[in-house]
């Protein structure tokens, strides 16, 4: 009989707030996975490397979660982005690049990448590239 492993997973690294009262670190003791915003939705570079920061300390895996430059929205919401524009979005991760364990794209986002060949096309080849650096 083989083990059973199932991955607790949950969104962090979204805001400020949850960071400096403590809500995402004592969320992160009960999971296995976070995926980390990565600052279109929500999140900024600092939020990022925070999280990515208390996930190495308790052992949680991480994944970026890119998303749509739209806060007021929370990225949830589809917008017609031509495909360079979602590489970009898929790019935003690179403070994560030597922790990622996998990318997970955010609502919208995801919503329009899944299905439409050239868009799966940009992301796939943006997650294989890394971010840009320069």
């Amino acid at each position: 009989m083989s083990e059973l492993w199932i991955d607790i997973n949950s969104d962090l690294g979204e805001s400020e707030e949850s960071l400096a009262n403590g809500a995402d670190f004592e969320l992160m003791r009960y999971i296995t996975s976070a995926n980390v915003a990565c600052g279109g939705h929500a999140g900024d570079e600092r939020t990022m490397r925070e999280t990515v920061r208390m996930a190495k300390e308790l052992g949680v895996a991480v994944g970026a979660h890119p998303g749509y430059p739209d806060r007021a929205n929370f990225g949830r919401v589809e917008m017609a982005l031509p495909a360079a524009a979602i590489e970009e979005i898929e790019l935003a991760w690179g403070p994560l690049m030597a922790s990622l364990g996998y990318e997970l794209a955010r609502g919208g986002t995801a919503d329009q990448i899944s299905g439409n060949t050239a868009m799966e096309a940009a992301a796939l080849q943006a997650a294989h590239a890394g971010p840009k650096r320069g």
